[in-house]
């Protein structure tokens, strides 16, 4: 599931790792340095994933998107709605110029997610990281505000 692709997410899950992790992001967004949202399920109201920008630079107008889903949701077009919701976030309230997302090659779901919502492949950092013994790319992927505008018309 989600530890499979998951960099950041550590394996196993520790039992103190949510309030760390809530307390950290709460931190990161009153710097303006990440700002994290829950995707919740519209039938049960309740949290089923994660997706938020990070590495936010305010110089360069630039953040990366990062997310993750519970399984069972998964291609449902969920992540798609949210990632979404997260570039009008990031165009329209933060005046970003740029967003963009690393995916590890065999995660083909999450390189669909980003094609649908307008981003460009920009580039493949060969063999870069390494995942249960297995050498996988790094593909990197970018919008524009340009571009995203025109996703509008």
């Amino acid at each position: 599931g989600i530890a499979r692709w998951a960099l950041a997410l550590p394996y196993p899950y520790p039992e103190d790792g949510a309030i760390k992790h809530i307390r950290q992001q709460q931190r990161l967004w009153r710097l303006g340095k990440a700002y994290g949202f829950a995707v919740i399920s519209q039938k049960t109201g309740t949290p089923i994933g994660g997706i938020g920008l990070k590495r936010v630079d305010t110089k360069h107008q630039c953040a990366e998107v990062g997310y993750w889903l519970g399984k069972r949701y998964c291609g449902k077009g969920i992540m798609t709605e949210a990632v979404r919701l997260l570039l009008r976030f990031g165009f329209e309230e933060l005046k970003l110029y740029r967003i963009y997302a690393m995916s590890m090659g065999p995660n083909i779901g999450s390189r669909r997610v980003l094609e649908k919502c307008g981003f460009t492949q920009e580039g493949i950092l060969r063999q870069a990281l390494l995942r249960y013994g297995k050498r996988h790319d790094f593909i990197n992927y970018g919008i524009l505000r340009t571009e995203y505008q025109k996703l509008l018309k």
